[in-house]
């Protein structure tokens, strides 16, 4: 037994030596039926539940890799809102877990590993449902391992957290009201395009309110959010 897994170990190494992996964990958000992508956002009502799927998507060079660990808090940052994690759960792939405390909005100590060679790709490997109670939430991990690392792919590749990404998820207004119908729909009346969302914007830009904090970096207020409140202002509703 000890030379079979020598041997499984040996060459797993050997291939591992002439491959360049990469890992992209996207986190997707399913609303009314709909797949939300990371960086991609959609408005919702007020007291809706959002179930999203953390996927690891890995890119091969010469070889299958196998997801093997994360080792991470998934960490809300909110915008003055309120959201809840209703449930969580890990992925079939895990061999081997440790149950996460559910903070609110945030998952503290993801921790999952696994054994075995199962190389499917993607993997799902964790899901959670969020009710979100007020304008938006988006996620951003934190590495619990040594030097930060989040994310392992074959027990060889780490990695941090900037290969997270996350959808932002925008709730406004009472149960049953209306709902923006696009990024740029930030004040009443919600449905339409006009000077109090260009208004809103600017309020919230100069003050480094993180309503208009539109695209990653999160939490850094440059001409990449005015670019892309722009564009979907010009663009119309979308939702």
């Amino acid at each position: 037994m000890r030379t079979i897994v020598a041997v499984a170990a040996g060459v797993l190494a050997a291939a591992h030596a002439h491959a360049q992996v990469t890992l992209e964990m996207n986190l997707y958000a399913d609303i009314d039926g709909q797949t939300v992508g990371p960086d991609e956002q959609q408005g919702l009502g007020v007291g809706q539940v959002v179930h999203y799927r953390l996927m690891a998507e890995m890119s091969p060079a010469s070889w299958l890799p196998a997801f093997t660990e994360i080792d991470a808090d998934i960490l809300a940052y909110e915008c003055g809102g309120q959201a809840e994690v209703l449930n969580f759960q890990y992925g079939d792939w895990a061999d081997a877990t440790d149950t996460p405390f559910i903070d609110g909005d945030s998952i503290i100590g993801v921790h999952a590993l696994q054994f075995g060679f199962d190389t499917s790709n993607p993997v799902e490997v964790c899901s959670f449902d969020v009710r979100v109670d007020f304008w938006f939430n988006l996620y951003v991990a934190r590495g619990n391992g040594p030097g930060g690392v989040a994310f392992t792919v074959d027990g060889f590749d780490t990695f941090g957290p900037s290969v997270f990404h996350t959808p932002r998820v925008i709730a406004v207004g009472g149960p049953g009201d209306d709902y923006p119908c696009s990024p740029a729909d930030m004040a009443q009346p919600y449905g339409v395009h006009d000077l109090a969302d260009i208004m809103a914007f600017l309020r919230a830009f100069a003050r480094g309110d993180c309503l208009a904090d539109f695209r990653p970096p999160w939490a850094v207020f440059d001409l990449t959010d005015v670019q892309v409140f722009i564009e979907s202002f010009l663009d119309g509703c979308q939702w």
